[in-house]
């Protein structure tokens, strides 16, 4: 009895060494896996700072680049500004020199009129009859000559009495025309 309990003791012996080696073989295992997920834990923690990292690198550049693209625009608007104020005064001087050439020109075409005016005067003096150049009034042919030269005379200075009209009211239709486009410069 002594030895079958010796040999039941044995037994039960061998039963906890087998089951303790398997529990040191379970531990060992357990002790392995717990290492290879601290590790994975640990790279899968450095990957999330790095994640984080580059995250909050990419909000820094936004945040760079949106103020830049926003700089950017303002020196547009700018620009875009002092180019239109430059067409603007470019086309202004255009439109002064183009009314200054047509206020010279109309100018020159008063002056013109002004002297063809003063010929047309020096003419109409000049055909006006005078009363010494008046024959003698018993000599009938001379008589007809001279009413029929004084009737050509007398057509030629309604002719030229119409033509000063016309070229006075000319003269003051472009004067006009001056003193509106010197109004609007």
């Amino acid at each position: 009895m002594f030895l079958r309990s010796l040999s039941n003791a044995e037994d039960e012996r061998d039963n906890v060494k087998e089951m303790n080696d398997k529990l040191n073989e379970q531990i060992l295992e357990l002790a392995d896996k717990f290492e290879r997920e601290a590790e994975e834990l640990k790279a899968c923690k450095k990957k999330l700072q790095e994640a984080d990292n580059l995250q909050e690198r990419l909000e820094q550049e936004k945040v760079t680049r949106l103020e830049a693209l926003r700089e950017a625009q303002e020196k547009e608007t700018v620009l875009l500004a002092q180019v239109r104020i430059q067409i603007f005064k470019l086309v202004s001087r255009i439109s002064l020199m183009c009314l200054c050439r047509q206020i010279e020109s109309r100018q020159a075409e008063i002056d013109f009129t002004k002297e063809q005016l003063a010929n047309l005067r020096l003419r109409l003096e000049s055909i006006k009859p005078s009363d010494g150049s008046l024959k003698d009034e018993n000599d009938t042919s001379a008589e007809t000559e001279e009413e029929e030269g004084i009737s050509d005379k007398e057509n030629q200075v309604e002719t030229l009495k119409q033509r000063v009209n016309q070229l006075e009211t000319q003269l003051k239709t472009v004067s006009i025309n001056v003193r509106r486009m010197s109004f609007h410069f």
